[in-house]
């Protein structure tokens, strides 16, 4: 991704990579991600059937801190959707620059095999591709008449309310 022109940043000097970055590490990618590889099906699973000691000790804990709100509000299904998305967020994905200055985006996906690592980390570079054509300057270039007779427009639409209020006042005192 290294000739990517981002939009609105302009010619800023910086590297491209720095700036792909949040797309990488945001929300949208991770919902993206669930929805992609259906890691919200995986989540109940995890939870309700944990692999390792350490899963089963962490559910314990969670379940021993939650329990006074289970037993007030009783207990409710989670959107696991949005709990796969936290995961993948905070767990799953390490993104950085490889090394300042070189533009260069080490994507580390932590899944829970090698191969769903693999294609979720093949997934995010492919996603980051399509969303990155979309920036293109000559897009956004030809929208922009377009944008500017629709501002002009507005802003005589603007003026003539402006003096009708104006007369309106005056016509009432």
């Amino acid at each position: 991704f290294r000739e990517v022109d981002m939009p609105v940043t302009g010619e800023s000097g910086g590297h491209p990579a720095s700036e792909l970055i949040p797309l990488l590490t945001g929300w949208n990618m991770a919902y993206d991600m669930v929805r992609e590889f259906k890691l919200e099906d995986r989540t109940p699973d995890k939870r309700f059937h944990p692999a390792t000691l350490r899963d089963v000790i962490k559910r314990a804990m969670v379940d021993a801190l939650y329990s006074p709100m289970y037993l007030i509000r009783g207990w409710q299904e989670p959107n696991w959707a949005d709990k796969a998305a936290e995961d993948f967020v905070e767990d799953w994905i390490d993104i950085k620059e490889e090394e300042e200055g070189t533009g260069v985006i080490n994507i580390t996906v932590n899944g829970e095999t090698p191969q769903l690592a693999a294609d979720v980390a093949n997934g995010m570079a492919t996603f980051l591709e399509q969303r990155t054509a979309q920036f293109s300057r000559p897009k956004a270039a030809g929208s922009y008449p377009v944008v500017s007779r629709q501002v002009a427009e507005a802003e005589a639409n603007l003026e003539r309310a402006e003096e009708a209020l104006i007369r309106f006042q005056e016509a009432s005192g």
